[in-house]
């Protein structure tokens, strides 16, 4: 991926936005499951795919901040939890993805 396609892609994932749940999802919680999956299928790992994870994982931050006990998973559980899921349901968004993840982490508790 040359640099021009990178830095148009982060720009459309970060204004991408749409309602789930009765809140708004920012920055790269807005792209598709597709785009996960195909980030992870690739072999370099360029900066949408650590985007990708670092966004997934500072959502389950700010769950935990927000008074959610969840049950403690490290970053290689929650990539195989997302990416089974995205392959799964290929047109959901990596927000409804990581809120699902919250409640299963929520359930574990």
């Amino acid at each position: 991926m040359n640099i021009s396609t990178l830095i148009i892609s982060l720009f459309f994932l970060g204004i991408a936005s749409g309602p789930s749940y009765g809140y708004d999802s920012y920055g790269a919680g807005s792209a598709s499951c597709r785009v996960w999956v195909k980030e992870q299928a690739g072999e370099e790992k360029n900066p949408l795919y650590w985007l990708l994870h670092g966004w997934v994982a500072g959502f389950v931050s700010g769950a935990g901040y927000a008074d959610t006990e969840l049950t403690k998973a490290d970053a290689d559980e929650m990539r195989k939890y997302v990416t089974l899921y995205c392959q799964r349901q290929p047109s959901k968004r990596l927000s409804d993805v990581a809120e699902s993840l919250v409640e299963e982490l929520e359930k574990d508790n």
